[in-house]
């Protein structure tokens, strides 16, 4: 009875089993047999083509796009073997491919397999007409910087799968890809990503580009930044690096030129490091703001001695800074110990990212108090024995305009779809209060003694109406080969704080291993920060009558405002004279129209002229100039 009941089990399973596989091979016959051009994607049952959201800057001008194109793929089950050879030919000669080539593939056991991805209109209209048995063409986008190598670090770049590689285009890649149309019953339609409103403006990031090769083409650099930053809100108007890279060419370049050296490069910053030390002593209370330091030439702990760059005398705070006094920044350490120090260098956010809306930051390094030497407590408060990136440095000059408070430093403004509706913004945040109040309106007095025409170490600072509070560095890179600081290999620095009677904005200008005869920081960084500053000054409210957070251009029905794109040809092409190459490839953005630019600045001039009408795959010049 008991076996009986046991094979009647086994039957039961096996029949289960057959059942099982019967409906297996019949899903698997089934899938064999669809049309491959029922996908889009491998692994995808859904033919969705996703648009990448676009990227602008702070006035909307557009900063990545795309360019609609098409890709060629076969499914070499479908080509009859008596066709092979002419199939391959042909295919051969339409997409300019090595017939040996097309054939291998074509004689493949595979379902799918690409013959050539993003082919031009033309190669499109010529494969669609050919009519070729298994041979199929699919919709793709191919991103495009409109504006070359500008802002090339922020932006990075995506790869042929359009997928985010580097920059703002990795960082943000799940919202500028994301699928935000909910129609699951439509099977094949193309979904836009959300678009990505930066802080930068164009306009001021231009300029700091051109500041920066112009100085580093005449004093032979190996690399160099420059950070603008509206110290009150968080927001980056500026960051730029040379060397840079084009993006829509980013092939051609070695990886090393795709480092955001704002962020990556970690370095001993040096004597700009002595404000962020004097702040935290002072907010420990072992000195204040009347200590009178003497300062004889050279500091002596009893085991080891510090020269300064002169005898200064007796000085206060102002003094220090002014003459950047070694002695008198060692002699107000005496004051406070190295756990107290760290903790105030560590509120400053050195040692931890600042969690900027990009790939790749360095947390760079301090050592806790437990691991210094003797003499850390002679290297550490002038900026040795840790490093920072210059992101750093520029979210820790915040609290000296925000008195004592440290504002997180951003590059994202918002998110939003193609109706111009905001999905997410980032709005002023402040991460903790580092000093106490009242105290920074004073530091930053003192910082402005630097620029006095006589004496002050950043006296070659100068730009007509504004008046300055900043600190120089002059950093000796470390020798690792020789174990010592180097004599020659130097990070020469500014920090700039401005305007001194109502301080707002903060710049920062680092340049690694200058060759020039000259590396002071308060010297050739003071001629680039010259150059820069002096290019926007009349563009931004450097005196405005009193600070407010602007509405970031966000309309009453919290939306942002979207340039009207045209969407079907043919059409009249529009008047584009007097707005950027941007944002004349958006208005065209949405049609097959190959748009050239040449030069630099604003449409002045274009071909066709406005009011002719324009059809598919016509041609679009740009010719641009500054303002």
């Amino acid at each position: 009875m008991e076996k009986s009941e046991s094979f009647r089990r086994i039957r039961i399973l096996l029949l289960l089993f057959l059942i099982i596989a019967i409906l297996l091979s019949a899903r698997i016959i089934y899938l064999t047999t669809i049309p491959i051009e029922s996908y889009t994607f491998i692994g995808n049952s859904r033919n969705i083509v996703v648009k990448r959201g676009d990227i602008v800057d702070c006035n909307n001008r557009i900063l990545a796009a795309n360019d609609e194109l098409y890709s060629i793929y076969a499914n070499p089950e479908q080509i009859p073997k008596n066709e092979l050879d002419k199939i391959s030919s042909e295919l051969s000669s339409l997409l300019s491919i090595d017939r040996g080539t097309i054939a291998q593939k074509l004689s493949s056991r595979k379902s799918f397999i690409w013959l050539k991805r993003q082919i031009t209109p033309n190669e499109y209209e010529k494969i669609k007409e050919s009519g070729l048995k298994g041979i199929y063409a699919t919709k793709e986008y191919k991103r495009i910087y409109p504006n070359n190598t500008l802002a090339s670090h922020i932006l990075g770049f995506c790869d042929i799968d359009n997928e985010g590689i580097e920059g703002i285009e990795k960082s943000m890649n799940k919202y500028l890809k994301h699928d935000n149309d909910n129609d699951f019953n439509d099977k094949s339609r193309i979904s836009n990503g959300y678009n990505i409103q930066l802080t930068i403006d164009s306009s001021v990031q231009a300029m700091a580009e051109k500041a920066l090769k112009k100085h580093a083409s005449e004093i032979e650099i190996e690399s160099c930044c420059l950070i603008l930053l509206d110290g009150k809100t968080g927001e980056v108007i500026a960051l730029a690096n040379y060397p840079d890279y084009n993006p829509n060419y980013y092939n051609k370049y070695a990886q090393e030129n795709f480092r955001n050296n704002a962020i990556f490069y970690q370095f001993e910053p040096g004597s700009v490091f002595k404000v962020f030390t004097m702040a935290g002593i002072i907010a420990n209370g072992g000195v204040d703001l009347q200590t009178l330091y003497s300062c004889n030439g050279v500091y002596s702990d009893g085991f080891d001695s510090v020269r300064c760059t002169g005898r200064h005398g007796y000085i206060d705070l102002g003094g220090l800074f002014k003459t950047s006094c070694n002695v008198a920044t060692l002699q107000a350490a005496e004051t406070i110990n190295k756990t107290d120090l760290y903790y105030y260098l560590k509120a400053f956010g050195f040692g931890e990212t600042t969690d900027i809306e990009l790939p790749g930051e360095q947390q760079g390094l301090i050592r806790s108090p437990e691991n210094w030497t003797r003499r850390s407590m002679l290297a550490v408060p002038m900026g040795q024995e840790l490093s920072t990136n210059a992101i750093q440095i520029v979210q820790a000059a915040t609290t000296l305009v925000n008195d004592g408070q440290l504002m997180r430093a951003h590059l994202v403004r918002h998110i939003y779809d193609n109706n111009g509706k905001i999905i997410k913004t980032n709005s002023p945040k402040i991460i903790r209060r580092v000093l106490p109040e009242g105290l920074t309106k004073d530091i930053v007095l003192a910082m402005g003694k630097s620029t006095d025409e006589i004496g002050g170490s950043i006296k070659r600072l100068k730009v007509d109406g504004i008046n300055f509070a900043a600190k120089s560095g002059t950093a000796q890179m470390y020798d690792v080969a020789n174990q010592k600081y180097s004599t020659v290999e130097v990070s020469s620095s500014i920090l700039a704080i401005f305007p001194l009677e109502n301080p707002r904005y903060i710049v920062y200008t680092v340049l690694h291993r200058p060759k020039s005869k000259i590396t002071w920081g308060g010297v050739i960084c003071a001629y680039l920060l010259n150059d820069f500053i002096s290019s926007f000054s009349g563009y931004l409210d450097i005196y405005p009558p009193a600070f407010s957070v602007e509405a970031n251009k966000v309309l009453k029905d919290n939306t942002v405002n979207c340039y009207k794109r045209i969407q079907n040809l043919p059409a009249q092409l529009p008047d584009l004279r007097g707005i950027s190459a941007g944002d004349a490839c958006d208005i065209l953005s949405e049609v097959n129209i190959h748009v050239y630019s040449f030069g630099t600045g604003r449409v002045y001039r274009q071909e066709p002229a406005p009011g002719t009408e324009i059809k598919n795959d016509d041609v679009v010049k740009l010719y641009l100039k500054e303002n």
